[in-house]
């Protein structure tokens, strides 16, 4: 089964690509696991998809469970993504079978361009319209970072293709002989070009993610600084009432209400401001009757809360810290009078106040006052006798009258500290940790932007921690800011430089394709050409003895060319001989040579047609008219040589005549024919010419090769002057056909013949055959 390797190589390839290069939400730069299923589904079509399903979930699936998504949600995006994942490469598949056929060789300009457009620029933009909208759905990613995931998403699937997708052919042992010679040359500058994009990518991804990291930490401290100097003024708050109670021996609860007015008005973060003296147990009766005097406070009582949380008066304690004041009195009514000693979270911040002299917070707290589920905090600022903080705990025990309080609600503290716009998309988190065993939220204050959540999905950092020391307790404030905090700036370059990766992948990748595509088909031909010209030189016939010796000498050029000839007994009295010249070159000539050649063997004709040259002809021209032979026709110079009579019968269809040649130096002999070459037109008459062949003579028969050539005095060759050459070297009684083409060969220019040249000898016997 297919399926389970092409899921391991996907969900392998997929999690080492986005541990090194995932960039926005679940995309990456770049996606060779595209490629590899486009391979897979057009190698085996649809049994490979559950294949690419199965491992595009378990990518997915790992990934968001690795950065702490729910679980539902990492399955339903996954099964999402790898839907995608599996029609990208279902509809490249049979777009590609469609509109190119079976992907084998990748090796013309058009294959080229249509793979590589409908595999990776049109298939590729379902995976991410697909799994981007359901990180949308989930609020793995926010709206503003939904276009550039798109686009790195498709960007990175469609080179993972373009480069991928023929890598993984290549590497299919069935695929090898369509992929021979070309692996190293196409694999190589593949992975050197897609290597090189994707370092500047990523690179910039890196200098892009250090950005936020140092924006982040920027933010982070701008935070802390305001809402450290948000305490501070609080404290210089506290500060003034403290001021307060110090010029008066007795402060009215009329003096607290004027003075704590305009405070309140000031930061209307604040819960309350009180003033809670220290009242023992001796003095209790006479404190309560003392504020139950004042106006609107006929019941005041000293109360602490019992087990069940209801408020009850206070049980007898040695001292109590008691909410004499506080303003303003109509939110915070149920608080006066409430002994604050009698809580241990409070009691724990008095005693470290009044030991110290500074300015102490409670623990997070629920208060008194409360009727939501916030957390509060009261910050207690210790009041001693003389109106000075003694040098001493001791002292400082003996000396303290009470404590100047702030009231907080904490909720309330972040919302004023960051209720400026620049903090819009950026989510607070405010945690104690003075017990670091038990740390407290103390609020969390979401991001007014809501609606940018941000990409979730990411391994980097999303939020930064840091430590704020306040009135003794040790807070830890995290800064989570929201995509919208930092989407914008780069994105725009970022798309930039996605596309001109792609762009550039895309032409290189193309052109390396046709350019090992054409060499590749180039070493093919010249094989087949090879092949070709053996298979040519293998039909032509061998030399015959006596009773007439026939020799030949064919010379091919550096193309396959058209020429052939034959001659053989065809019974006991007649030889025929021929040599046949298809124009062109390549291996359509060579094919009409072979099957001229297999006619004239073959019994096509019989022995009665094969002694009437002119028969002979005229049969040739009805078998293979030019056009039914794509514009090609040939020449012919056929004979036939009765020994018994000494006579030699021929004709000739445009081929250059043949030569009879003597020892004693004569001109040779023309055997001409006015016919037009083979196939020209249908009707040809041909015409049948006898010569006596006195004994000693020699006909030689050639092709146009032998002469049509550049000569090393910068002319060129004609027929005279190759006549002219034969008629010189038979004057030799032992001349050989070799003589003649090194001959030839000294009047080239190059030494080498341009065309083929073919030349046949058939020597007449001075008596007959026997």
């Amino acid at each position: 089964m297919i399926s389970p390797v092409v899921a391991v190589l996907y969900a392998v390839i997929g999690l080492i690509t986005l541990g090194l290069s995932q960039m926005t939400g679940l995309a990456a730069p770049f996606w060779p696991a595209a490629g590899l299923a486009l391979a897979a589904a057009l190698r085996w079509k649809w049994r490979a998809l559950p294949g690419v399903f199965i491992g595009s979930i378990a990518v997915n699936g790992v990934w968001l469970a690795r950065v702490g998504e729910p679980g539902v949600t990492t399955w339903l995006v996954a099964v999402a993504v790898g839907a995608g994942a599996v029609l990208g490469a279902g509809v490249g598949a049979a777009l590609i079978h469609r509109f190119v056929g079976p992907v084998q060789r990748l090796d013309t300009p058009r294959a080229v361009l249509l793979t590589l457009t409908l595999g990776a620029l049109l298939a590729c933009t379902i995976a991410p319209s697909i799994g981007v909208t359901a990180q949308l759905a989930a609020e793995l990613l926010s709206a503003g970072q939904a276009p550039i995931g798109w686009l790195t998403w498709w960007v990175g699937d469609a080179i993972g293709v373009i480069v991928f997708m023929p890598l993984s052919l290549m590497a299919l042992p069935s695929q090898a002989q369509y992929w021979s010679g070309r692996r190293w040359q196409l694999a190589v500058p593949s992975l050197l070009i897609v290597g090189t994009l994707m370092v500047a990518i990523v690179q910039n991804v890196t200098h892009e993610r250090a950005r936020i990291d140092n924006a982040l930490q920027q933010l982070g401290d701008q935070a802390i600084t305001d809402l450290g100097n948000n305490i501070a003024l609080h404290q210089e708050v506290l500060e003034g009432l403290r001021g307060l109670v110090d010029a008066s021996e007795d402060v009215t609860a009329a003096e607290f209400d004027t003075y704590t007015d305009d405070m309140l008005a000031r930061f209307p973060n604040l819960q309350a401001l009180s003033w809670n003296p220290l009242v023992t147990e001796s003095g209790l009766a006479a404190f309560e009757a003392k504020q139950r005097a004042q106006p609107g406070r006929a019941n005041f009582t000293v109360t602490e809360r019992d087990a069940a949380g209801n408020l009850r008066p206070v049980s007898p304690r040695p001292q109590y810290v008691v909410v004499a004041y506080i303003e303003p009195l109509a939110k915070n009514r149920s608080a006066l009078g409430f002994d604050i000693y009698s809580n241990p979270v409070r009691a724990a911040a008095i005693e470290k106040a009044r030991d110290t002299g500074r300015a102490i917070a409670t623990a997070p707290i629920d208060l008194v006052q409360e009727s939501g589920t916030q957390k509060g905090m009261l910050t207690l600022l210790p009041v001693y006798e003389g109106g000075s903080t003694p040098g001493t705990e001791p002292a400082r025990r003996a000396a303290l009258r009470g404590f100047v309080v702030g009231v907080y609600r904490l909720g309330n503290l972040l919302d004023e500290t960051f209720r400026g716009a620049a903090w819009d998309s950026v989510g607070i988190t405010l945690v104690d940790v003075t017990d670091r065993s038990d740390p407290v939220v103390i609020a969390d204050l979401p991001a007014r932007n809501s609606a940018a959540r941000g990409d979730q999905v990411s391994a980097g950092p999303a939020a930064t921690t840091l430590p704020l020391d306040a009135y003794g307790r040790s807070w830890e404030l995290t800064v989570h800011p929201t995509g919208a905090g930092f989407t914008d700036s780069r994105d725009g370059f970022m798309a930039i430089l996605l596309l001109a990766a792609l762009a550039v992948t895309f032409l290189l990748e193309g052109f390396l394709l046709v350019l090992s595509g054409m060499e590749s088909m180039a070493r093919r031909l010249i094989s087949e050409v090879g092949s070709a010209a053996r298979y040519v030189a293998s039909i032509l016939p061998r030399d015959l003895e006596a009773p007439v010796p026939v020799t030949s000498r064919y010379v091919p050029s550096q193309e396959l060319g058209g020429d052939s000839f034959d001659h053989r007994w065809i019974d006991d009295d007649h030889l025929i001989a021929y040599i046949v010249d298809v124009s062109g070159h390549g291996v359509a000539p060579a094919m009409i040579t072979v099957s001229v050649h297999n006619v004239l063997r073959s019994g096509t004709l019989d022995n009665d047609t094969l002694r009437r040259p002119d028969l002979v002809l005229a049969e040739l021209n009805r078998l293979f008219r030019m056009d039914q032979q794509a514009g090609n026709y040939f020449t012919i110079w056929y004979c036939v040589y009765q020994p018994s009579t000494g006579t030699l019968s021929y004709a000739g269809a445009g081929h250059p005549p043949a030569l009879l040649l003597t020892a004693d130096g004569a001109e040779p002999l023309r055997l001409d024919s006015d016919s037009i070459p083979i196939g020209i037109v249908e009707d040809t008459v041909f015409e049948t010419r006898s010569q006596v062949a006195p004994p000693g003579t020699d006909l030689l028969l050639y092709s146009d090769g032998a002469f049509d050539l550049p000569l090393r005095g910068g002319e060129h060759g004609n027929l005279e002057d190759f006549i002219d050459l034969c008629a010189r070297t038979a004057r030799s009684p032992e001349w050989t056909l070799d003589q003649l083409i090194q001959a030839l060969r000294k009047q080239c220019k190059s030494g080498t013949f341009t065309d083929d040249c073919t030349l046949v000898r058939l020597s007449f016997p001075t008596h007959g055959r026997s």
